[in-house]
Protein backbone atom coordinates (compact mmCIF):
# COMPACT_ATOMS: atom_id res chain seq x y z
CA UNK A 1 0.00 0.00 0.00
CA UNK A 2 1.25 3.47 -0.81
CA UNK A 3 2.15 5.81 2.09
CA UNK A 4 -0.98 7.93 1.60
CA UNK A 5 -3.27 4.89 2.01
CA UNK A 6 -4.12 4.44 -1.69
CA UNK A 7 -3.96 0.91 -3.06
CA UNK A 8 -1.63 0.16 -5.95
CA UNK A 9 -2.86 -1.47 -9.16
CA UNK A 10 -1.76 -4.95 -8.01
CA UNK A 11 -3.54 -4.58 -4.66
CA UNK A 12 -6.88 -3.53 -6.14
CA UNK A 13 -9.49 -6.26 -6.50
CA UNK A 14 -10.27 -7.18 -10.08
CA UNK A 15 -14.01 -7.55 -9.63
CA UNK A 16 -16.44 -6.44 -6.96
CA UNK A 17 -18.89 -9.22 -6.28
CA UNK A 18 -20.98 -7.68 -3.50
CA UNK A 19 -22.03 -4.22 -2.48
CA UNK A 20 -19.38 -1.59 -3.10
CA UNK A 21 -16.86 -1.75 -0.29
CA UNK A 22 -14.00 0.14 -1.95
CA UNK A 23 -13.60 2.66 -4.74
CA UNK A 24 -12.55 0.98 -8.01
CA UNK A 25 -10.28 3.94 -8.86
CA UNK A 26 -8.36 4.71 -5.67
CA UNK A 27 -9.21 1.82 -3.35
CA UNK A 28 -10.66 4.05 -0.62
CA UNK A 29 -13.22 2.33 1.62
CA UNK A 30 -15.14 5.60 2.06
CA UNK A 31 -17.98 6.17 -0.36
CA UNK A 32 -21.33 7.92 -0.40
CA UNK A 33 -24.55 6.92 -2.11
CA UNK A 34 -26.00 9.50 -4.50
CA UNK A 35 -29.70 10.17 -3.67
CA UNK A 36 -31.02 9.64 -7.19
CA UNK A 37 -34.65 9.31 -6.07
CA UNK A 38 -34.59 12.68 -4.32
CA UNK A 39 -32.89 14.29 -7.29
CA UNK A 40 -35.57 12.92 -9.61
CA UNK A 41 -38.39 14.10 -7.33
CA UNK A 42 -36.99 17.64 -7.26
CA UNK A 43 -36.60 17.70 -11.06
CA UNK A 44 -40.08 16.20 -11.54
CA UNK A 45 -41.69 18.78 -9.25
CA UNK A 46 -39.88 21.58 -11.07
CA UNK A 47 -41.00 20.35 -14.51
CA UNK A 48 -44.61 19.82 -13.42
CA UNK A 49 -44.85 23.30 -11.89
CA UNK A 50 -43.24 25.00 -14.88
CA UNK A 51 -45.47 23.01 -17.26
CA UNK A 52 -48.60 24.02 -15.34
CA UNK A 53 -47.61 27.71 -15.18
CA UNK A 54 -46.64 27.88 -18.87
CA UNK A 55 -49.63 25.71 -19.92
CA UNK A 56 -47.25 23.28 -21.63
CA UNK A 57 -48.02 19.96 -19.94
CA UNK A 58 -46.96 17.84 -22.91
CA UNK A 59 -43.56 19.52 -23.08
CA UNK A 60 -43.18 19.16 -19.31
CA UNK A 61 -43.98 15.43 -19.43
CA UNK A 62 -41.49 14.93 -22.29
CA UNK A 63 -38.80 16.70 -20.25
CA UNK A 64 -39.82 14.63 -17.24
CA UNK A 65 -39.33 11.41 -19.22
CA UNK A 66 -35.89 12.59 -20.36
CA UNK A 67 -35.00 13.47 -16.75
CA UNK A 68 -36.12 10.02 -15.55
CA UNK A 69 -33.93 8.32 -18.13
CA UNK A 70 -31.01 10.59 -17.23
CA UNK A 71 -31.33 9.93 -13.51
CA UNK A 72 -31.57 6.17 -14.09
CA UNK A 73 -28.35 6.19 -16.09
CA UNK A 74 -26.32 8.24 -13.58
CA UNK A 75 -23.99 6.36 -11.23
CA UNK A 76 -25.33 5.71 -7.74
CA UNK A 77 -22.12 5.77 -5.64
CA UNK A 78 -19.44 8.44 -5.21
CA UNK A 79 -16.02 8.09 -3.57
CA UNK A 80 -15.43 10.69 -0.86
CA UNK A 81 -11.67 10.74 -1.50
CA UNK A 82 -11.24 10.97 -5.29
CA UNK A 83 -14.89 11.82 -6.21
CA UNK A 84 -15.03 8.96 -8.74
CA UNK A 85 -18.62 7.93 -9.47
CA UNK A 86 -19.66 4.38 -10.31
CA UNK A 87 -22.68 2.13 -10.37
CA UNK A 88 -22.67 -0.46 -7.64
CA UNK A 89 -23.15 -4.02 -8.86
CA UNK A 90 -26.50 -5.57 -8.08
CA UNK A 91 -26.38 -8.11 -5.32
CA UNK A 92 -28.26 -11.28 -6.21
CA UNK A 93 -29.36 -13.16 -3.19
CA UNK A 94 -29.56 -16.90 -3.71
CA UNK A 95 -33.09 -17.28 -2.47
CA UNK A 96 -34.67 -20.46 -3.69
CA UNK A 97 -38.44 -20.58 -4.09
CA UNK A 98 -40.26 -22.92 -1.73
CA UNK A 99 -40.96 -26.42 -2.95
CA UNK A 100 -44.52 -27.02 -4.14
CA UNK A 101 -46.95 -29.02 -2.06
CA UNK A 102 -46.47 -32.72 -2.91
CA UNK A 103 -50.22 -33.18 -3.22
CA UNK A 104 -50.26 -30.61 -6.04
CA UNK A 105 -47.53 -32.40 -7.97
CA UNK A 106 -49.28 -35.76 -8.25
CA UNK A 107 -51.35 -36.29 -11.34
CA UNK A 108 -54.07 -38.79 -10.81
CA UNK A 109 -54.59 -41.56 -13.34
CA UNK A 110 -57.91 -43.06 -14.22
CA UNK A 111 -58.42 -46.42 -12.46
CA UNK A 112 -60.15 -47.90 -15.52
CA UNK A 113 -58.15 -46.73 -18.57
CA UNK A 114 -54.95 -45.24 -17.04
CA UNK A 115 -55.42 -41.85 -18.71
CA UNK A 116 -54.12 -38.64 -17.07
CA UNK A 117 -57.12 -36.69 -18.40
CA UNK A 118 -58.92 -36.58 -15.05
CA UNK A 119 -61.32 -33.71 -14.30
CA UNK A 120 -61.33 -32.54 -10.67
CA UNK A 121 -64.83 -31.92 -9.40
CA UNK A 122 -65.91 -30.88 -5.91
CA UNK A 123 -66.88 -34.33 -4.60
CA UNK A 124 -65.46 -36.65 -7.23
CA UNK A 125 -63.14 -36.88 -10.21
CA UNK A 126 -64.16 -37.93 -13.69
CA UNK A 127 -61.99 -39.31 -16.47
CA UNK A 128 -62.44 -37.35 -19.70
CA UNK A 129 -61.27 -40.27 -21.82
CA UNK A 130 -63.66 -43.00 -20.63
CA UNK A 131 -66.14 -41.19 -18.34
CA UNK A 132 -65.31 -43.23 -15.25
CA UNK A 133 -66.14 -41.46 -11.92
CA UNK A 134 -63.75 -41.72 -8.98
CA UNK A 135 -64.06 -40.52 -5.41
CA UNK A 136 -61.57 -37.91 -4.23
CA UNK A 137 -58.76 -39.10 -1.99
CA UNK A 138 -58.60 -37.44 1.38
Amino acid sequence: MAPDGILTEAERPKELSGPPSICPECGSPRFQRIPRTRIFLVIATLFVVIGAVADQQLLAMTALLAAAIGVMLTPGVRCTRCHHRWTAPRVRRNVEPPLPDPADMLERRCARCGSFEVYDGVMSQRCDACGFRMRRKK
